[in-house]
């Protein structure tokens, strides 16, 4: 995944992008939401710059903890 690239949970891209539809991937990892820290299977994805999140791009599979 690119550092832009960034798994997000459906709680955070709905307080992002209030109403719009994601797109989803329809077989998807647990992944780590970038914007929250927690676990998410939704297979949503959005391009964002790294530096205010909490992965700053870095995209391993370990959660991250608040």
């Amino acid at each position: 995944m690119s550092k832009w690239t960034h798994s997000i949970c459906s709680s955070c891209y709905e307080e992002l992008y209030n109403g719009r539809n994601p797109v989803k991937m329809q077989e998807s990892e647990i992944k780590t939401c970038c914007f929250c820290g927690k676990e998410t299977k939704e297979g949503i994805f959005v391009r964002e710059h790294p530096e205010g999140l909490l992965c700053r791009g870095e995209h391993n599979e370990t959660v991250i903890q608040n």
